[in-house]
């Protein structure tokens, strides 16, 4: 699988945050072999979430990949969160909703 690339970085953001490329993708590779890897479409979008949802992502991402030999954690999180996102889709059948849905 390809590296996804750092959506949502900026190069203000913390050199922690910055840093984060590698581990992430390589972590959630063997996630992702799975049947129906080759119907996944990536879709870049706006998702509101509360301010500790987003703190434990990170902090959770941080503990999974630990510090490298120059004290700096190797993971982004913006990927982390698009997959750990997508992990919850897949488990609750994001599908089956999206096709149930109906005009308000």
């Amino acid at each position: 699988m390809a590296t996804r690339p750092a959506a949502g970085l900026r190069q203000d953001m913390p050199q922690d945050a910055l840093a984060l490329a590698v581990a992430a993708e390589k972590i959630f590779q063997d996630r992702w072999h799975m049947a129906d890897t080759n119907n996944l479409i990536t879709v870049s979008v706006n998702v509101d979430i509360t301010p500790t949802s987003l703190q434990a992502v990170v902090e959770n991402a941080k503990q999974s990949v630990g510090r490298d030999e120059k004290g700096i954690y190797r993971v982004d999180t913006a990927v982390w969160l698009g997959n750990v996102i997508s992990d919850f889709l897949k488990l609750h059948d994001f599908e089956t909703y999206a096709k149930n849905l109906r005009p308000k």
